[in-house]
């Protein structure tokens, strides 16, 4: 072992770099910003997310259409009243008697009449039937679109704390290479190594330098996209926590795809528009069957040149469709092929449902291998750069092989930081995908 004190300094510098390694410096966090956890980013996101607006108005126009439907068994009560004036008064010509008026020329009509339907013929619980399943359409699509948010919301966030994560790798990359920089240009100076070995590790710090502002930009990046996601104001200054829960998942493929056909919001909205449909269907049918109806009526001003009846009257009313030019049977036949249609789509969708379980959950599970792969390769990393720094001190190992050595540290970290939340991300995207 050589004794040379810059020799040493050089050891002492690139094995300390070796053992800072994972130690990345943090910012001082400041008391302004906000922070946000995985829970706040996912609240914020379904407060704040235009689609989720668009999809509540969905349902409050199917729980309008119900309503309507239900008012057509309702009693209606309707006012009325007139004022007409004729050229001349009312009259006709009596044999024997001449010219009789039997009314003025100023006439006013005022009344009020309440209808009473008693039966629709079956329409009004068709149309009930079919409003009911227009709402469970409508909540099933805002439940994927709240689904469809958490997963952006999700996404972002790990995307924030993995590029968070490279950045450190990068920084520490730097301070590195600063102090195997500074170490061998102390050699330089006194002799021990040649000006070629300097002049590398100042080019490997400037290539660090450059990582450090392309993962700082990637970092501002996936933060604005996480705001964007969020509907925070691009100024508003955050700081993103690591801090979520795992949630329990399917233990096999089978289960997965059993509870994503089960669950998925869009197999229920086809199931309520097939209902619609068998509504649609009822309703159509039932258009030429006979209505009934009762009626009470109060005139507070009649004509004059009508007879004098009283004030109040009753009746009882039937309607009886008997040809509408096959206009019901034309609904009832589009409403039997919109049945068909959307069982077929229903097949189609289960089809896709089952290909992206799988998918989803095959994904899963070859991101835990991953993770312990990287895990090795970064111990196997670090040995290798620690190696080789006491090799170099040594001039046994060429500078070479020492700047390779860190560069494959620096991969190692990513490819860890990376296959760490991608394996989170990856479980967002079977959470989706099970339609939970």
């Amino acid at each position: 072992m050589m004794t040379n004190p810059v020799v040493r300094c050089l050891l002492a510098a690139v094995i300390a770099s070796a053992m800072l390694w994972p130690l990345a410096a943090d910012e001082a966090a400041s008391a302004a910003p906000e922070e946000y956890d995985l829970q706040r980013c996912v609240n914020a996101a379904l407060a704040r997310n235009p689609s989720l607006r668009m999809a509540a108005a969905e349902i409050a126009i199917a729980r309008a259409d119900l309503a309507q439907a239900r008012s057509t068994d309702d009693p209606r009560i309707n006012a009325s009243g007139s004022l007409m004036a004729f050229q001349d008064p009312p009259s006709f010509i009596m044999p024997g008697l001449g010219q009789v008026v039997y009314g003025q020329r100023l006439n006013a009509d005022a009344a009020l009449q309440v209808d009473i339907p008693l039966t629709t013929g079956g329409q009004t619980d068709a149309a009930k039937a079919m409003a009911r399943a227009g709402i469970r359409a409508a909540m099933a699509r805002d439940m994927r679109a709240r689904q469809s948010v958490v997963l952006e919301a999700v996404t972002a966030y790990f995307n924030v704390l993995k590029a968070a994560d490279m950045q450190k790798v990068a920084e520490a990359q730097r301070t590195a290479l600063a102090a195997q920089n500074h170490a061998v240009t102390k050699m330089h100076e006194v002799g021990l190594v040649a000006k070629l070995d300097p002049l590398r590790t100042t080019a490997a710090l400037a290539g660090a330098e450059e990582a450090v502002i392309l993962c700082g930009n990637r970092a501002k990046l996936a933060e604005a996209a996480l705001k964007a996601v969020l509907g925070l104001d691009p100024d508003q200054p955050i700081v993103v926590v690591e801090r979520f829960e795992d949630i329990a998942l399917p233990a096999d493929l089978k289960a997965a795809v059993d509870e994503a056909l089960t669950n998925r919001p869009e197999v229920q909205e086809l199931r309520a528009q097939i209902d619609q449909a068998d509504s649609a269907r009822r309703f159509a049918d039932n258009q030429d069957h006979p209505t009934l109806g009762v009626f009470g009526r109060a005139d507070l001003a009649r004509s004059s040149a009508l007879p004098r009846t009283g004030v109040f009257s009753a009746g009882i009313g039937v309607k009886w469709p008997l040809f509408d030019g096959n206009a019901s049977e034309a609904a009832e036949d589009r409403a039997i092929a919109q049945r068909s249609q959307l069982e077929a789509r229903l097949d189609g969708l289960r089809d896709q449902i089952t290909v992206e379980a799988t998918e989803a959950f095959l994904a899963l599970q070859s991101s835990q291998p991953r993770i312990e792969t990287t895990e090795k390769a970064v111990a196997a990393a670090d040995e290798g750069f620690e190696l080789a720094a006491v090799g170099y001190a040594n001039q046994v190992v060429p500078l070479t092989d020492m700047l390779d050595a860190q560069a494959q540290r620096a991969k190692a970290q990513n490819d860890r930081a990376a296959a760490v939340h991608d394996r989170r991300a990856a479980m967002a995207r079977l959470v989706f995908a099970l339609g939970r």
